[in-house]
Protein backbone atom coordinates (compact mmCIF):
# COMPACT_ATOMS: atom_id res chain seq x y z
CA UNK A 1 0.00 0.00 0.00
CA UNK A 2 3.12 2.08 -0.14
CA UNK A 3 3.18 2.59 3.70
CA UNK A 4 6.05 1.94 5.67
CA UNK A 5 5.45 2.30 9.29
CA UNK A 6 7.99 1.98 12.41
CA UNK A 7 6.70 1.24 15.74
CA UNK A 8 8.05 1.05 19.43
CA UNK A 9 7.37 0.20 22.56
CA UNK A 10 5.78 -0.32 25.02
CA UNK A 11 9.18 0.83 26.46
CA UNK A 12 8.83 1.67 30.35
CA UNK A 13 11.66 3.76 32.05
CA UNK A 14 10.48 5.90 35.47
CA UNK A 15 7.83 4.03 35.68
CA UNK A 16 5.75 5.32 32.83
CA UNK A 17 4.96 3.07 29.60
CA UNK A 18 4.73 4.82 26.22
CA UNK A 19 4.53 3.44 22.61
CA UNK A 20 3.79 4.67 19.64
CA UNK A 21 4.09 4.13 15.46
CA UNK A 22 5.15 6.41 12.71
CA UNK A 23 3.96 6.29 9.51
CA UNK A 24 5.49 7.01 6.18
CA UNK A 25 3.07 8.30 3.73
CA UNK A 26 2.45 10.59 0.50
CA UNK A 27 6.10 11.83 1.12
CA UNK A 28 5.80 12.52 4.89
CA UNK A 29 5.97 11.28 8.28
CA UNK A 30 2.77 10.90 10.63
CA UNK A 31 3.50 10.02 14.35
CA UNK A 32 1.11 9.50 16.94
CA UNK A 33 2.04 8.44 20.81
CA UNK A 34 0.31 7.31 23.34
CA UNK A 35 1.69 6.70 27.44
CA UNK A 36 0.01 6.09 31.11
CA UNK A 37 0.82 9.09 32.52
CA UNK A 38 -0.57 13.06 32.58
CA UNK A 39 3.42 13.90 31.22
CA UNK A 40 6.19 13.05 29.72
CA UNK A 41 8.55 11.35 32.19
CA UNK A 42 9.41 11.50 35.67
CA UNK A 43 5.99 11.58 37.38
CA UNK A 44 3.40 9.03 38.79
CA UNK A 45 1.42 7.40 36.02
CA UNK A 46 -2.37 7.65 36.25
CA UNK A 47 -3.41 4.19 34.03
CA UNK A 48 -2.34 0.90 33.82
CA UNK A 49 -1.19 1.07 30.46
CA UNK A 50 -1.18 3.88 27.85
CA UNK A 51 -4.68 4.39 26.70
CA UNK A 52 -4.61 3.71 22.89
CA UNK A 53 -3.50 0.12 21.74
CA UNK A 54 -0.89 0.14 18.70
CA UNK A 55 -3.59 -1.00 16.57
CA UNK A 56 -5.11 2.31 17.76
CA UNK A 57 -1.83 4.62 17.21
CA UNK A 58 -1.55 2.60 13.74
CA UNK A 59 -5.07 3.74 12.43
CA UNK A 60 -4.94 7.29 13.76
CA UNK A 61 -1.24 7.66 11.65
CA UNK A 62 -2.16 6.12 8.34
CA UNK A 63 -5.40 7.62 8.14
CA UNK A 64 -6.07 9.57 5.13
CA UNK A 65 -7.60 12.52 7.06
CA UNK A 66 -4.28 13.90 7.33
CA UNK A 67 -4.18 14.39 3.98
CA UNK A 68 -7.86 15.85 3.37
CA UNK A 69 -8.98 12.74 1.27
Amino acid sequence: DGVTLLTWGPDTADGVTAQGVSAFVHGYVVSALSYNAADGKDVTPILAEPPLSMGELTTIVTSEEWFGE
